[in-house]
């Protein structure tokens, strides 16, 4: 089951109503011994884990569309444009050993991306425009599949955007977008004939809107967790004031002193660990910078041993 932000919004919300309310309690049941500001500090910590939340999810979406645009556009780079100018994107295009290998080719990478992204529920496909009309070619998709599309299927809901990738040659990533087969957050990436520098091919890879929701949702949860966390540790710093228990007064301990150190404690933990994934963020795209241009360099080499074989 998939929770969405929504939901996890509303029980968000709700336990820490239940949360104010046990702090009212308290207050209304030892007067004096609670402070007000307690109430206002509670509030702010509502509307941090809110803002938190939101940043987080934002974050993630973006790594998603990037990474979803970086793959595809890999892919891409890889794609033999002598195999694309031997097909017609024709039903009869299913015996040539061109479409073979190209489909091949894709679901090999779709197999290698499935466990990068912990998904099956990805799509690696082709298309190119014939009169104003978007053909499906070589996919990863298997025949049978309900996403199926046999060679010379026309795409009857393409995104606008995908169209004028045809015309200006820019990778892009659309959705979350509903066609006839279903729901998903795509990237599209061209593939240029070297001739005429025009788009030859265009590379499209899909992810399941649902997996996308989950992951958002997942990071969104671990900031309302973390909120959540500190919002306890103050309504147990207002027992401690109300009700001082006996093993802090048998050492001489002020309650005082051991809730702002629990959650201070509390605090560097999620602020610690904020940073370490911050950290492995930042990592993750410097490796990405450096190592797109060799990726690139690389591949060109193949590119012109093959052709020198050829």
């Amino acid at each position: 089951m998939v929770l969405k932000p929504d939901y996890i919004f509303f029980l968000f919300t709700g336990t820490c109503i239940t949360v104010f309310v046990l702090l009212h309690y308290l207050y209304k049941k030892y007067p004096g011994k609670i402070s007000r500001m307690m109430f206002i500090a509670m509030i702010c910590l509502y509307f941090i884990g809110i803002m938190a939340a939101n940043w987080l999810g934002k974050q993630k979406d973006a790594e998603i569309r990037e990474n979803l645009k970086s793959q595809v556009e890999a892919i891409a780079r890889t794609i033999n444009k002598d195999h694309i100018k031997a097909l017609t994107f024709t039903g009869s295009d299913k015996i040539k050993p061109e479409f073979i290998q190209l489909c091949s080719q894709m679901r090999t990478y779709k197999n290698a991306v499935t466990i990068a992204y912990g998904t099956n529920n990805i799509l690696i496909y082709s298309m190119v425009m014939r009169d104003s009309a978007i053909i499906f070619g070589p996919e990863s998709i298997k025949d049978g599949d309900r996403y199926a599309s046999p060679p010379g299927t026309v795409y009857k809901q393409p995104a606008s955007s995908l169209k004028q990738l045809f015309r200006n040659g820019l990778a892009l990533t659309v959705g979350p977008y509903t066609d006839e087969y279903s729901t998903f957050l795509s990237a599209y990436a061209p593939v240029f004939d070297p001739a005429t520098g025009k788009v030859l091919l265009v590379i499209g890879m899909d992810i399941g809107f649902k997996e996308v929701q989950y992951a958002i949702s997942q990071q969104s949860l671990l900031a309302y967790l973390c909120d959540f966390l500190l919002i306890c540790v103050l309504l147990f710093g207002s027992y401690l004031f109300a009700i001082p228990p006996k093993f802090l007064q048998k050492y001489g301990i002020p309650a005082e002193v051991f809730s702002v150190t629990t959650f201070g404690l509390t605090l560097t933990f999620i602020i610690a660990l904020a940073l370490n994934q911050n950290g492995t963020n930042n990592r993750r795209e410097i490796f990405a910078q450096v190592s797109e241009p060799e990726a690139k360099s690389l591949c060109k080499s193949f590119m012109n041993l093959r052709d020198y074989q050829v």
